[in-house]
Order: C-alpha cells, then sequence, then structure tokens
C-alpha cells in the first residue's frame, strides 16, 4: 500500500508544481503620475509648442506620456479588446502657462495591439513620437 500512496503523492505535487507554474503568468497593466523625470526621459522631450501629448518608448513594456497643460492632469487606463485607452482627464485650467505633466505607462499585456488617448473624453492622437 505505501508503495502505492508515496508514488501518487508524488505526482499530485509534480502537476500541482506544474499548475502553479502555468497559471503564474500575470500581466501588468498600470499608468503612474511621475514627481521625478528621469533623466534620459527629460532630455527627450519635446518642449515645442505644438507637441503638447507626446509618447517616449524604451522599446520594452515601459512607455511615458508627456502632455502639457495649464492645469492639473490625473490618468487612469482601460482595456477593450486589444486597444489600451488611456485616459486624461484636466482640471482646474488656469492662465496661459503650460506645466509638464509625465505619466510611467507600463503595458506588458500580448493582447494589446493599439493605444488609444483619450483627454477629457476625446480621442486625442500624438504630437510626438519617440525613443527613450
Amino acid at each position: 500500500m505505501k508503495k502505492i500512496i508515496f508514488p501518487l503523492i508524488f505526482i499530485v505535487l509534480i502537476l500541482s508544481a506544474c499548475s502553479i507554474i502555468s497559471s503564474s503568468s500575470t500581466y501588468i497593466l498600470g499608468i503612474e503620475k511621475l514627481n521625478k523625470v528621469p533623466n534620459k526621459v527629460q532630455e527627450r522631450i519635446d518642449f515645442n509648442a505644438d507637441a503638447k501629448l507626446q509618447i517616449l518608448e524604451t522599446g520594452g513594456s515601459v512607455s511615458y506620456i508627456v502632455y502639457f497643460s495649464n492645469g492639473d492632469v490625473t490618468a487612469y487606463i482601460e482595456k477593450e479588446e486589444d486597444k489600451l485607452i488611456i485616459h486624461l482627464e484636466e482640471t482646474n485650467q488656469q492662465g496661459e502657462a503650460l506645466e509638464q505633466h509625465v505619466f510611467k505607462l507600463t503595458k506588458d499585456h500580448p493582447d494589446i495591439e493599439y493605444m488609444e488617448v483619450q483627454i477629457n473624453g476625446k480621442p486625442t492622437p500624438f504630437d510626438v513620437s519617440s525613443s527613450v
């Protein structure tokens, strides 16, 4: 009896470990506002007045979204099938002076085919797309 139970328990443990490994394929989607911008990113930001919305690609799963606004800007993302929607919400707009807002976007998900940015609900194209 012991000869049957020990191999059976061993096989169950092996199969459980395989199941845990295959289910650990988690994907990361996230966006966070940066208070301190990395130097390599800051050097690549275009300060041209016509370049209000920019994306700086790192070649990996991280990108940086830069938006110039005269108000407060918050961001959140949502995934719709193969599309990643980046929502930027502007509030408290005042004066003429534009401030730089930089967001770190992590998009480690194999289903993402393209991105769309919406500023206050309106789809908006990037003015500048470059790499870091």
